[in-house]
């Protein structure tokens, strides 16, 4: 009889063979069903963690762009206003931004980690207002002139709610060096690339719908007597400034300075000449200026003023045309519908030149013609529908009703009418132009362009003078949906007509293209591990209109993803658990690709269990493993115990 020291091992090694089950137990199928699938795991919870603070931080510190344009409009209450901003970004600042965007999200899964991926530019979508909202505005405006003195420059603020942030081709749409993400949690179809690569990239801040996105310290005047509006303009290395201001009785710019200070020391107030000055329709007031910052001076800030008044110039001149504005005669091409922008707020403000700013006055000859300028500045024609041509006479005139002495005739025109088709291949639209003989010879450059995505196809051009033409628009690049044509027509006496026609043709989608790479070394579809339980799969895929594909497989009833893809090969590794759970071998798996469009390529794959025929050969052993259970059997615990109390008596 076994004394109670010897009872107790075998206890022991009961407690311990128990122990070892569980270690080699394979999950049942209703097991796998009911954990989160990566999808639904934490990607959203994580994220919803993230927290990045931008305190202190101003938008040139987040995105070092090339070229941006800021516009802002301060609404009725003179306490807030809408900002929008665009910026683009090129070669290698946009690897800066990458860098900087992935910084953000340092501690966060797949944060910081010299990749940016398409979780991460989600988030910033997401959390990106919350990051703005903390930022320096570098804007405040007084109700006094203070040009040169001191200022609350942050009396304007984000509001988070109001501010709607985009971006594009922050992770480029099939990038050879684009990868799967590998950090824990990322989402299924998370694709990461090297925030070293240097495609362009585009950052846009927009206003919320109805909702403003900045707040300020309101005007007790609410612009009806003198107060100045100034900018804090460091490191704004290229770009536009542009604001709008509410419609005040007699409201003008009275005066415009610049001044830098070095290390806090404030240097010379120079007047700014550059400042242009404009009137809307509505009579509102709206300053544009260029701006140009060398980033490399380190220790200088820069400022601007620009002071308001509405006392009345003693002393008043009328506008003057510019050397920039279009001659008399000029062709001006209106679009398809009743409505044209002809000229860019940019563009128009290089037409006229004022001390207090300037608008345009011009008498169509015809009814149903009509010109204004947007609360945008921009030049806008209203026009019959069918319209083929009109002529107009236009002034320069100021919010006094000065006008220049000098009027232009322009004439106002269709230049050609498009329609479009697909060719046999659906590779191509063919795209035919026939032109209306308003000009006499023209050239167009467009190319293929998809509103929804913001893809567009490669640039082609052609010369047109007075026959039809064809021009093919290649669909490479672009993902499918409705398509339109995107470009610019230049000619000889004609302003350049910038368009964007709807050709009525949408682009089909193409599913993926899935393949299997067979394992030649052991002359099957899967590679199998040593424990004979996973085997791994590998292919290539290729998705003709560059959309990414989420890749899926299901086995046994059991669906799962976890596909890893690199450049144009997918791998997955395969646990055959739910099939030993229903006591089969019959290994029949069907890896799905899905495109973004939704369509979908399947394999059909059967893979051979190399180990199938050996276990029907030999004959049961009870003292193993039984698959169905996962359980050892009574006997081989029975067995550790006999052994275990011959080693006690052998050392007594």
């Amino acid at each position: 009889m076994a004394t109670p020291s010897q009872r107790v091992v075998c206890a022991i090694l009961l407690t311990l063979g128990l122990l070892m089950t569980t270690l080699f137990v394979e999950p049942i199928p209703e097991q796998l069903d009911s954990k989160e699938s990566p999808a639904d795991s934490s990607t959203s919870g994580r994220q919803a963690e993230v927290d990045p603070d931008c305190s202190g931080l101003t938008f040139e510190d987040l995105f070092e762009y090339d070229y941006a344009i800021f516009d802002l409009v301060i609404l009725d209450d003179w306490a807030t206003a809408d900002m929008s901003a665009s910026a683009w970004v090129n070669g290698s600042n946009s690897a800066i931004v990458r860098a900087n965007l992935d910084g953000l999200f340092d501690g966060a899964p797949g944060g910081n980690n010299s990749y940016i991926s398409t979780d991460e530019r989600d988030a910033v979508r997401q959390f990106g207002p919350a990051c703005i909202e903390d930022m320096e505005t570098r804007l405040g405006m007084n109700e006094k002139k203070l040009a040169g003195g001191e200022f609350n420059w942050n009396n304007f603020s984000f509001t988070n709610d109001g501010i709607a942030l985009d971006e594009v081709n922050i992770v480029p749409t099939n990038h050879p060096d684009a990868k799967s993400c590998t950090n824990f949690g990322a989402s299924p179809s998370c694709k990461e690339v090297p925030v070293s690569i240097t495609d362009n990239l585009e950052i846009h801040l927009e206003s919320q719908p109805d909702v403003s996105n900045l707040e300020f310290v309101q005007l007790p005047n609410k612009g009806a007597s003198n107060f100045t509006l100034a900018m804090n303009i460091t490191n704004m290395t290229s770009g536009v400034f542009q604001a709008t201001f509410p419609f005040v009785e007699n409201l003008r710019v009275d005066g415009a300075s610049m001044q830098d200070r070095n290390q806090g020391v404030a240097g010379e107030l120079y007047n700014l000449d550059s400042l242009e000055v404009m009137y809307t329709d509505t009579e509102q007031v709206m300053i544009r200026l260029e701006l140009e910052f060398d980033r490399t001076q380190w220790d200088v800030e820069r400022f601007i003023f620009v002071e308001f008044t509405t006392s009345e110039r003693l002393v008043n001149t009328p506008p003057v045309w510019a050397a920039d504005a279009p001659s008399n005669g000029m062709k001006i091409i209106i679009g398809q519908g009743t409505e044209t922008m002809v000229a860019s707020s940019e563009l128009l403000s290089a037409w006229g030149q004022d001390v207090d700013g300037w608008s345009m006055q011009c008498n169509f000859t015809e009814e149903g013609w009509s010109s204004t300028i947007s609360q945008n500045g921009e030049w806008v024609i209203s026009h019959p529908e069918l319209a083929s041509s009109e002529s107009a006479t236009c002034t320069l005139i100021d919010k006094l009703n000065v006008a220049n002495q000098e009027s232009r005739t322009f004439e106002f025109g269709r230049l050609f009418t498009m329609t479009g088709s697909l060719n046999e291949d659906q590779s191509m639209i063919d795209v035919s132009i026939t032109p209306t003989q308003f000009v006499n010879g023209f050239s167009v450059t467009a190319h293929a362009h998809q509103l929804e995505s913001n893809d567009m196809g490669q640039m082609t051009s052609v010369d047109i003078q007075t026959s039809d033409v064809t021009l093919q628009l290649s669909l490479s690049g672009v993902k499918p949906g409705t398509i339109l044509a995107m470009g610019t027509a230049i000619g000889n006496g004609m302003l350049d007509y910038n368009f964007m026609i709807e050709l009525g043709v949408e682009k089909p989608n193409s599913n993926p293209i899935l393949s299997l790479l067979p394992n030649a070394l052991e002359n099957s579809n899967a590679t199998w591990d040593a424990s004979g339980r996973v085997f791994i799969l590998r292919g290539t895929f290729y998705e003709i209109d560059g959309e990414f594909i989420t890749f899926s497989y299901t086995l046994c009833g059991f669906s799962s993803q976890g596909f890893v893809t690199t450049a144009n090969t997918w791998e997955v590794d395969i646990s055959i658990a739910p099939c030993i759970a229903q006591g089969t071998t019959d290994y029949s798996i069907l890896i799905s690709g899905t495109d973004e469009s939704g369509g979908a390529t399947v394999l059909d794959i059967h893979v051979v269990d190399p180990f199938a025929q050996t276990n029907q050969e030999e004959e049961p052993d009870n003292s193993m493993v039984d698959s169905s259970k996962g359980l050892p059997s009574i006997s081989l615990l029975s067995t550790l115990c006999m052994l275990a109390l011959a080693l006690l008596r052998e050392r007594r």
